[in-house]
């Protein structure tokens, strides 16, 4: 709601479609997921901010590189991405390199790349699993197709274990920053939408599918 309410949306419009706060959520994720969101956002990059393109264009390769690196840890398979969104953080603010903005910049940059890679792939986990396709934590905890439900359940909490950890350091990062600058919608997402995500794609999603 709080998102809604600084951007002057109307919440109650949309939860009276939805009835649940929880499925508001889980579309909102679900569209920065869509294929061709990324790619309006590509295009869109390329036309306007031919810089920052390269940029994204450099850090899709280290990653898929990256990817292809077996038994390395999350925190390899993670940084790729979290350097790209340090390095895009850094190019919208445009602050004085090595400045104290920069730098806050920067660290709110990488590790909300970092908490974006590491969530995405928690939330794929059992997709990846039988689909047989990459994911950092079926390499880490050397998981099979045919691994128990428990087993699971312990990678997700782990999986939060980390997330909180690289949480806190963007939070930190961001009570440092010029909220009025941020605006409240920015400050909004880190604050609430980001931790409200992480719970609902790691815990709500295992008891709708025992319901």
């Amino acid at each position: 709601r709080a998102c809604y309410d600084a951007m002057g949306a109307d919440y109650e419009e949309v939860f009276g479609r939805f009835h649940s706060e929880k499925l508001i959520i889980k579309f909102a994720g679900k569209f920065l997921d869509d294929p061709s969101y990324a790619s309006l956002c590509s295009t869109l990059a390329a036309k306007d901010y031919p810089e920052l393109d390269k940029i994204v264009a450099l850090a899709m390769m280290e990653q898929a590189a990256a990817e292809q690196n077996p038994g390395q840890s999350i925190d390899f398979y993670a940084e790729p991405t979290a350097k790209m969104m340090e390095q895009v953080f850094a190019f919208g603010a445009a602050a004085p390199e090595l400045s104290p903005e920069d730098r806050l910049v920067r660290q709110a940059g990488y590790f909300l790349g970092r908490w974006v890679y590491i969530i995405d792939a928690a939330d794929d986990l059992e997709k990846d699993l039988y689909e047989g396709a990459f994911n950092p934590f079926i390499i880490k905890e050397q998981l099979q197709p045919n691994c128990p439900t428990e087993r699971l359940k312990e990678v997700k909490e782990e999986a939060n274990r980390i997330l909180n950890a690289t949480l806190s350091q963007l939070i930190a990062a961001v009570n440092l920053m010029d909220l009025e600058q941020l605006g409240a919608i920015v400050s909004n997402v880190m604050f609430l939408g980001l931790p409200e995500m992480q719970r609902a794609i790691l815990f709500e999603k295992e008891k709708e599918k025992h319901v």
